[in-house]
């Protein structure tokens, strides 16, 4: 058989070398891993850290079981107890829900709640008293008065609606129809003036377009010359260019370097100009 050259023989030492150092680090590592390790302990997942078992709590460098007392267990965490439904904490253990008539285990499954018609006073649960005309509420804990009907000193009355009247979306209360009006316990018409309509809310009038308000009346807008009927058409505006002044509207005098503000009822020096008296001189 051929020898090996020399230098294959030495790459070949050379790594059986590192290989047996590589090893025996990590065992070392390992065997160092185990010692540091304290018993019902187990290495995190990430990092070179370590903690305790399930049922277990960190004590200084140790793990301790935890008492678990009875009627308990272990919560999802895993480092936790709680006592079992139909049980509640009393400082370090459970004791049983003490369950007083017509009442139920509610969701946490430690603590009571009453059966529908009935409500919780102290360590008991006690009937609901439904007056005349009334059901319970959706809790089941209390009451209220069907449609119709109004709550008044621990009663359902009657709600009594007049003519021309109905009930409100609530149920406890009236309104009056389109073209009435409230007055005291009863709906009265709207009495529409001439050139007048019903307004928007059905209880009152407005005038028409062109139509002021005038002592329960509408009454024509007279608009005088350079003038026009405003946007809300129940007054009367100047044209621009004019302004009012009682009840006319009165032409502008514009002075030299000025011009009409845009509202078009006042007029203002142009740029490098300032006003004194009724002109405009240049600014110095």
């Amino acid at each position: 058989m051929r020898n090996k050259p020399t230098w294959a023989r030495f790459i070949q030492a050379s790594l059986t070398v590192l290989l047996a150092q590589t090893f025996g680090a990590s065992a070392g590592a390992a065997r160092a891993e185990d010692a540091a390790l304290p018993s019902d302990a187990h290495m995190k997942r990430y990092g070179d850290d370590w903690e305790c078992n399930r049922g277990y709590l960190e004590n200084d460098d140790s793990c301790v079981q935890i008492a678990i007392p009875d009627h308990a267990s272990l919560d999802a965490s895993g480092y936790r107890w709680e006592c079992d439904r139909g049980y509640r904490r009393s400082d370090a253990a459970c004791v049983l829900v003490a369950l007083p008539d017509d009442a139920f285990l509610d969701r946490s499954g430690h603590d009571w709640s009453c059966d529908r018609g009935f409500r919780k006073d102290r360590d008991a649960c006690t009937p609901v008293t439904l007056p005349a005309n009334a059901f319970l509420d959706a809790r089941g804990r209390g009451w209220n008065c069907p449609r119709g009907f109004r709550e008044d000193e621990g009663a359902c009355t009657p709600v009594a609606v007049p003519d021309h009247g109905y009930l409100d979306y609530l149920g406890d209360r009236w309104k009056c129809e389109r073209g009435f009006a409230k007055e005291a316990d009863s709906c009265t018409r709207v009495e529409i003036p001439a050139n007048g309509y019903l307004d928007e809310q059905g209880a009152g009038w407005e005038c028409s377009r062109g139509y002021h308000e005038l002592e329960a009346a509408c009454a024509r807008v007279r608009i005088p010359p350079n003038a026009f009927l405003a946007e809300s058409g129940h007054q009367w505006q100047c044209e621009r260019g004019y302004k009012k002044v009682e009840e006319s509207c009165v032409a502008l005098s514009v002075p030299t370097n000025a011009h009409l503000v845009p509202s078009g009822d006042y007029w203002s020096c142009d740029p490098g100009y300032r006003r004194e008296a009724q002109g405009c001189i240049i600014a110095l």
